[in-house]
């Protein structure tokens, strides 16, 4: 593995002045980083460097494991397998072509080339192909330009199994072209029209080798020879424009601050107007990044990202760094209209993203799926779906293999977003049980069930949840509208340990955990330790009344991710006041009638469907449960009448709620 970038191959002998140009700077790629002995964060990759083997570059790949964990915890750096890079590109020339399996065909975590020459739809010309200009964002080594080797392996890929964006336009090159300097003119148009931009100086010189090499294999292997050091120069001055030194969020190179921009230049970030901006971050840097737009007349090719306006693209494509940042952080002030609390830095690349699209562009992202609902990613979800509509949604069960040995317990998807205001009358939504697609099931629901009138966007995968969907949007009420709000426990333990007690006295009062709950009622006491409070702060009591508590946090693997139990003041007379702690949530009841309802709903299992629907997280979110729909206060009171004369089981409970949803 340690020769799959090999710095001193003839190619790369050739070209590595210019691989290792920085053409906003004029002067060299930085590191980047600190993880090189001897070389601080501005320091200049050099041909001097690298001759004397001061540094070593390694593919991600080749890394030990240590120094991978490393780079992702700091970096928030994760490549993505090859057979993920494979399936989102597929998904991009579906859309382009209008039909599956246009290249290859996707089995297991391998794929099986279409040997047959590409037909182009009708409308359409292989040149339209070659042409349509793509992006893969925060790059890396380039997994989706070019598939060299494979990312979790190491090994190498022949051309004629390449998935790669250039793979893809190289391959219809080859099958349309016959001249070798016609073969050389339309390769040079498929380097122009694709682009990555990556932050870190050593993946980034990585990327830039990965293309060049990729230019020599394709080029001896139609041709037989070796492409002449002009041909390599040229391939090298357009990668060196086109995969580009960048903070992907500032428009800057690293560890500079964003330029100011006018009203009338703002162009790449159109989210904000200019008095939202967060003034003292706007000192001029040194330099704004530039990049090339091939496609228009020479003399004006050269362009500032930030300020421009036209450089749009057919196609967008990536894995962004999975990190919450602070609300104070430079980027999060940057986008103000996307942010809510502490941003995480993918959903800002995406909303980056999709203003580079054209329109009718699409953007093809894998992220985690905490933004499909929940108070933090709200602006962010209306940015989306004011400027793009969902057509295409992945979903894998498996939390822990997508990303090989990267310590990813995050779940993920792989979205699918177009660029218009035009809304699809279905969403395609597919799943895997397993982190391949041996299992794979697609199902097509209706645009307006995947994506509520709530602005909650629902991964619904076959005709039970969607039916499970419309059984309850039947009801217009919520929780907040029933002035039923749920809140999250009052007491952190570990942080109020002076007034937690083992043993009760005169002045201690109930602390209910979530290890009270038990068979539907809530148990106290049980023996526990730490189960009583003793203080007098009314911000750590609240009233001894009729509730329902709610665990916050659950297993995986549970069978239910809704675990309540209910809690009467009858119980414990004796006490004015009780606490929570923070592990549950709670919903004040004014009769034991409306806890026994809440109970009905939130213990069934159709409400235990819909949270599962609406949130992969282990997490119960209050504000969540809060926006789903429930019944009028007098029906949810008439269902706890009824229940409070039976056994409080799930099927007791779907019987209840049966009668009322019929």
């Amino acid at each position: 593995m340690w020769d799959l970038i090999e710095l001193k191959s003839n190619s790369v002998r050739i070209a590595l002045n210019i691989l290792l140009k920085d053409r906003s700077t004029g002067k060299n790629i930085t590191f980047a980083s600190n993880t090189y002995n001897g070389m601080d964060f501005a320091s200049e990759i050099t041909k001097k460097l690298i001759d004397g083997d001061k540094v070593i570059f390694r593919p991600r790949v080749a890394k030990s494991q240590k120094e991978q964990v490393k780079r992702t915890r700091k970096k928030a750096e994760v490549f993505t397998p090859s057979w993920i890079c494979n399936m989102m590109n597929n998904q991009c020339d579906q859309e382009w072509f209008g039909r599956d399996d246009v290249f290859n065909s996707e089995q297991n975590k391998q794929w099986e080339t279409v040997e047959k020459r590409i037909v182009f739809p009708v409308g359409k010309t292989w040149k339209d192909y070659v042409l349509a200009r793509r992006l893969e964002i925060t790059c890396g080594e380039g997994p989706y330009l070019v598939s060299r080797y494979d990312t979790v392996t190491g090994e190498m890929i022949p051309l004629s199994q390449r998935i790669g964006i250039l793979d893809r336009k190289l391959r219809v090159i080859n099958e349309n072209v016959k001249a070798h300097r016609t073969w050389n003119q339309w390769v040079y148009r498929a380097f122009e029209s694709t682009y990555g931009y990556e932050y870190q100086g050593d993946n980034l010189l990585m990327a830039r080798i990965n293309l060049l090499e990729t230019f020599c294999e394709y080029s001896r292997a139609r041709w037989e020879s070796e492409p002449s050091q002009e041909s390599i120069k040229r391939i090298a001055r357009i990668i060196s424009w086109n995969i580009w030194q960048m903070d992907g969020l500032l428009g800057t190179l690293p560890r500079q601050k964003p330029q100011e921009i006018e009203e009338k230049e703002i162009g790449q970030l159109q989210l904000f107007t200019p008095e939202e901006v967060f003034e003292s971050t706007l000192t001029a840097p040194a330099y704004s990044c530039q990049v090339r737009d091939w496609q228009r007349e020479k003399g004006k090719q050269k362009i500032v990202w930030k300020r421009d306006k036209d450089m749009k693209f057919d196609f967008v494509i990536g894995n962004p760094p999975y990190k919450k940042i602070s609300k104070d952080a430079i980027e999060a002030k940057t986008i103000p209209s996307v942010c809510y609390g502490a941003p995480n830095l993918y959903f800002l690349f995406w909303a980056m993203g999709i203003n580079n699209l054209k329109e009718d562009g699409e953007i093809v992202y894998i992220v985690p799926r905490s933004w499909t609902s929940g108070a933090y990613f709200e602006r962010f979800r209306a940015f989306l779906l004011q400027n793009g509509v969902i057509t295409h949604i992945h979903l894998f069960g498996s939390r822990d293999k997508v990303f090989d040995g990267d310590s990813v317990l995050q779940e993920t998807i792989i979205v699918k977003v177009k660029k218009t205001t035009i809304k699809p009358e279905y969403v395609e939504m597919t799943y895997s049980s397993t982190s391949d697609f041996s299992d794979t099931i697609s199902y097509s629901v209706k645009y307006d069930s995947v994506v509520g009138t709530n602005g909650y966007v629902y991964l619904v995968t076959n005709k039970d949840e969607e039916e499970v969907l419309n059984t309850l949007n039947r009801f217009d009420n919520t929780l907040v509208s029933d002035n039923l709000r749920m809140k999250t426990g009052l007491i952190v333990d570990f942080r109020t340990r002076e007034v937690l007690r083992d043993e009760p006295s005169k002045q201690t009062y109930p602390l209910l955990y979530s290890q009270h709950i038990k068979n539907g009622r809530v148990h106290w006491p049980i023996g526990k330790e730490a189960e009583y409070i003793d203080t007098t702060r009314r911000g750590f009591l609240q009233e001894n009344t009729n509730y329902l508590l709610v665990k916050r946090f659950t297993a995986k693997e549970e069978k239910r991710r809704l675990q309540c139990g209910i809690y009467l003041k009858d119980d414990h007379p004796d006490y004015e006041y009780i606490s929570t702690q923070n592990k549950v949530n709670f919903i004040r009841c004014d009769t034991p009638e409306l806890a026994y309802g809440l109970f009905a709903l939130m213990n069934s299992t159709i409400y235990d469907i819909y949270y599962r629907i609406l949130n992969g997280s282990t997490q119960v979110n209050s504000t969540e449960i809060n926006n789903m729909p429930v019944p009028d206060t007098n029906t949810i009171k008439a269902m706890g009448k009824q229940l409070m004369d039976m056994e409080l089981t799930e099927n007791n409970c779907n019987k209840v709620l049966r009668q009322w949803t019929k």
